[in-house]
């Protein structure tokens, strides 16, 4: 995103803005036509006020609207060539700003950006480390007495705008936007408002000004995700947009990250809806995979962001099952038909599900649960597992998948169940995927793609209670190999 100082940015109907579908070029406003005759709400996910080194508000020429940490002045003449830069005050200039780890200083004086390491603690007071002319800046001439500031950074080596510039970037969101005919944005690093120092007020002001520039160039409705939670901003938000993918919970493991602790002990404590953040949609998904999002996500009664790519769904080898499932779903979650029970279930982390219309407003609720475990080529070659069929007899489902090495492959595999021996004489390389599903057994490639039906193998069913299951790669070509073995075993329906 660019905001030129003192020059209102050209609008995107006027510029080369091209969204690339199938390399045919749209322009982003015929895009936003093309949504909003279909009825699909679209948007932007930005980093808020975040201005990083290539906007124009930084390089070549910093605005004088940057947000300062400390002002003081040089005390000694500064020409071009110098690399001594004395100060009158060390104030905050031995700190590091923004997040720990993100270890970023940098100087303005007039025009030009400098970098720094550090400061010494007696006089002169001087800085270390000292690069002129930072983010293609040019570097000058200063007399002694000259104001120097130190920037406030943003936690990814970028800048943030003071209260001034702040307006700018606000009424550029709202022109962005009802130029591009959306009605969405996600504010990731929302926490960019607070770096002015005027805290809540900060937040009020930027939403504010957003919504009345969106309503102005002839905005309707605006749904504004965001990734924090203010006095200043919630009343503008529809939701809160915490971190996302394995951070916060893992479809495919079905398992809370670290971010989950957010789900599970702040928007059950409130009445903002909750989120899982952003979770990215991967071509290696099985359908129950993507349906446990959905599941998770209406047992919690929460919204999340997919993360979508052409490139990503084309992929897959399910994504017709995986999106006529999300369709289900969301016509399941449209008409409120999970009740608290239900949805007490749903939340349950032993189990996946998978969820049919059988009519309209009339679904069939199927239970999965997974058996999941780790064999490595050595030593674990003899290892036994626990595998437990809560439910009826049936045909053994499982899918395992070949890691380790690029290159690595393996001479076939076996398995022994309830003590007899399965052979399965087939090479499977690193990626692959190795399916027994509804008695059927086949190889795919990494992302599900079927590379060959295998026929002259007959499995077994999976009896109700615990078994003992061995699996053995027949031979590897690395000690690095491992499979991940998943025996999956089905419910009854429940209406719904």
């Amino acid at each position: 995103m660019k905001v030129w100082e003192n020059i209102i940015p050209t609008p995107l109907t006027a510029g080369p803005k091209k969204i690339q579908l199938n390399n045919y070029g749209l322009d982003i406003p015929e895009f936003g036509a093309i949504m909003q005759k279909n009825g699909i709400r679209y948007g932007l996910h930005t980093l808020c006020e975040f201005l990083q080194p290539h906007t124009s508000d930084v390089s070549p020429t910093p605005n004088d609207s940057l947000a300062i940490m400390m002002r003081t002045h040089i005390t000694r003449n500064l020409l071009e060539n110098d690399s001594i830069i004395t100060v009158a005050d060390t104030s905050y200039f031995h700190e590091f700003g923004g997040w720990e780890g993100n270890h970023t200083n940098v100087l303005k004086i007039g025009k030009e950006l400098i970098e720094y390491t550090g400061i010494t603690k007696t006089q002169p007071y001087t800085f270390l480390g000292v690069k002129r002319g930072f983010h293609g800046t040019t570097a000058g001439s200063y007399q002694a007495g000259t104001t120097i500031v130190k920037l406030q950074p943003n936690c990814y080596r970028g800048f943030a705008p003071d209260m001034n510039l702040q307006e700018v970037y606000a009424d550029y969101y709202g022109r962005l936007l009802t130029d591009g005919k959306m009605d969405y944005i996600d504010f990731d690093g929302l926490e960019s408002c607070i770096y002015q120092g005027h805290g809540q007020y900060s937040f009020k002001r930027f939403f504010r000004k957003l919504f009345d520039s969106y309503k102005n160039n002839g905005g309707q409705y605006l749904r504004v995700m965001g990734s924090c939670v203010y006095e200043g901003n919630w009343h503008y938000m529809s939701v809160c947009n915490v971190g996302g993918g394995d951070h916060m919970f893992s479809p495919v493991l079905n398992k809370w990250g670290i971010e989950g602790k957010d789900m599970r002990y702040v928007f059950e404590s409130n009445y903002f809806p909750a989120t899982f953040g952003i979770i990215n949609f991967s071509p290696a998904w099985s359908l129950y995979d993507a349906e446990n999002l959905q599941a998770k996500s209406i047992g919690w009664n929460a919204t999340y962001m997919l993360g979508l790519s052409q490139e990503t769904v084309e992929k897959s080898a399910e994504k017709q099952a995986i999106f006529k499932a999300y369709r289900t779903w969301e016509n399941a979650r449209a008409a409120n038909v999970f009740s608290p029970a239900h949805k007490k279930l749903l939340k349950d982390l032993n189990y996946k599900f998978h969820l049919e219309e059988k009519e309209k407003g009339k679904f069939a609720l199927s239970v999965i649960r997974e058996n999941r475990f780790m064999l490595y080529a050595a030593p674990d070659s003899s290892k036994q597992f626990n595998v437990f069929n809560e439910f009826d007899n049936q045909p053994l489902q499982f899918s395992i998948r070949l890691t380790g090495n690029k290159n690595s492959l393996a001479a076939g595999v076996s398995f022994s169940l309830n003590q007899k021996t399965y052979n399965i004489p087939t090479t499977i390389s690193e990626g692959q995927f190795l399916i027994a599903e509804k008695g059927r057994l086949y190889l795919t490639d990494r992302n599900r793609k079927k590379l060959k039906e295998i026929t002259n193998v007959t499995l077994p069913s999976l009896p109700s209670g615990k078994h003992i299951m061995q699996w053995q790669i027949n031979t590897a070509s690395d000690k690095e190999i491992k499979l991940e073995v998943v025996v999956s075993t089905f419910g009854k329906t429940l209406s719904v």
